[in-house]
């Protein structure tokens, strides 16, 4: 069983800092530094790519921050609509960093004339890197407990002070990281434009919509949370992308 540890804020100095806000901030600096790396390596214009790397991350925190005022507290924004821009008292959604993300990526990534389909196996596999770092900040401080946990699957909970425990920071931070592991391993090996793009999405989303039902303070619709609904359509455009490639005869294949 997995220790409790707990860490939320740090002095520095006279100032109090957030430790999720802290491994938050590795996080972009470690995708944006690989993502670099990888436009290098794959021929990619690596100014324009900062410069499409600066808005993604930048109109990621905003779609997080909206997203999760509009679907996970919508009541409580609608009584306090000022607290949207208090982001020290937290409150993100890694989906609405997703769809905040793609729209940067559509507006500025076509503004900059990059590749769209090169690109995105870029930035796609930079982003499980920095959400595995913004995940550890989600277990240090413990927002996302989880179900109880019982019998086998007790070597993967956390020992809470009231009982073991899911924890879904720890859980996602273990899927992203894995897959950004996997990454690595099959990058070596030649694959047209688009494929890690697909491949990543459709890993990723039945990971998270079924990592989802261990989630106990989440809103639900319907029964789902927002981030399974959020899965289903992530991996729909995982599923488009995959079926437009199959449809189309190779016209570029990045090199790994």
């Amino acid at each position: 069983m997995i220790p409790y540890l707990e860490w939320k804020t740090f002095a520095l100095g006279p100032l109090t800092l957030q430790v999720w806000g802290l491994f938050a901030a590795v996080g972009v600096v470690a995708g944006t530094l690989f993502a670099l790396r990888e436009a290098r390596r794959k021929g990619l214009d690596v100014a324009k790519t900062e410069s499409l790397a600066f808005w993604t991350v930048f109109l990621a925190f905003v779609g997080a921050r909206v997203f999760h005022a509009a679907f996970y507290e919508p009541a409580w924004y609608v009584a306090h609509p000022l607290d949207i821009v208090r982001i020290w008292k937290g409150g993100f959604s890694s989906f609405g960093g997703f769809f905040g993300a793609f729209g940067a990526f559509l507006w500025k990534g076509r503004a900059l004339g990059l590749p769209f389909l090169k690109t995105a196996d870029v930035l796609t596999p930079a982003a499980t890197l920095g959400l595995g770092c913004g995940r550890i900040g989600c277990f240090l401080i413990h927002d996302h407990p989880g179900t109880l946990a019982h019998g086998a699957g007790n070597w993967l909970a956390v020992n809470y002070p009231d009982a073991p425990r899911y924890d879904l920071g720890l859980l996602l931070g273990v899927l992203d990281f894995a897959l950004f592991g996997a990454y690595l391993a099959l990058r070596r090996t030649t694959r047209p434009d688009g494929f890690y793009l697909a491949w990543l999405l459709m890993a990723y989303a039945p990971a998270r919509f079924g990592l989802d039902f261990l989630r106990t303070v989440d809103i639900r619709y319907a029964g789902l949370t927002p981030g399974q609904y959020g899965s289903m359509l992530l991996f729909g455009v995982g599923l488009f992308v995959i079926l437009r490639r199959v449809r189309q005869s190779p016209r570029s294949v990045s090199n790994g």
